[in-house]
């Protein structure tokens, strides 16, 4: 865990989780499991930005889960990107 720290560029872990809870408040995909997973992806992606998404998971399973989130046809752009129009 420390090595990913160190990626995090002028932001630690909390910080970075804090930012996905508050920039993504509210976010409804229909199914909360869906949801917590968006929270987990995004968590791990924004703690780095540059890397290919089974380099930004921690582990294959997070990998994984991440491509079938985005593959699910529940999960569509405009349905995630709701609460950001809401909230402007």
């Amino acid at each position: 865990m420390g090595e990913k720290k160190e990626r995090v560029k002028g932001r630690s872990e909390v910080q970075v989780e804090n930012w996905v809870e508050e920039e993504f408040r509210g976010i409804e995909l229909g199914d909360r499991r869906l949801e917590k997973r968006f929270y987990r992806m995004g968590e791990q992606l924004s703690a780095r930005p540059e890397a290919y998404i089974n380099q930004a998971c921690e582990d294959w399973k997070d990998a994984k889960a991440a491509y079938r989130f985005f593959d699910n046809e529940r999960v569509t752009e405009r349905r995630s990107s709701q609460h950001t129009a809401a909230g402007s």
